[in-house]
């Protein structure tokens, strides 16, 4: 449970789960309905990663996956796209799938640089 891997994350920082969550920038009140079984935004997720110095997958008790590398450098953004995807269910997966296809048949043919 998120609640659970949070509040070992502030104990072993010293903290309080709301102060914690006040240095974040997150409301003083999210950990009680994490405490329920909620799961914070990606968004959030990200920021409280950040602040502890942990991944995201970590952060939701997942062991972490080998990287798979799709080109020598994966941007920040690109972390969060891949992060929110995650999230989706099976059937939004396959619908964000397909409207990715449909932008790229619908932009010019031109050779898209990967940055």
């Amino acid at each position: 449970m998120f609640y659970d891997v949070y509040e070992r994350l502030c104990r072993k920082k010293g903290k309080s789960v709301t102060t914690a969550c006040r240095e974040i920038g997150i409301s003083a009140n999210a950990p009680r309905a994490w405490k329920e079984g909620s799961v914070p935004r990606i968004d959030s997720l990200i920021k409280i990663a950040e602040y502890f110095g942990v991944t995201v997958e970590e952060l939701q008790d997942e062991p972490p996956k080998e990287p798979i590398m799709l080109s020598p450098i994966i941007t920040e953004e690109e972390m969060r796209v891949v992060a929110k995807y995650r999230q989706l269910t099976a059937e939004n997966r396959e619908k964000a799938r397909e409207y990715m296809e449909f932008l790229q048949m619908k932009q010019p043919k031109e050779k898209v640089q990967v940055s």
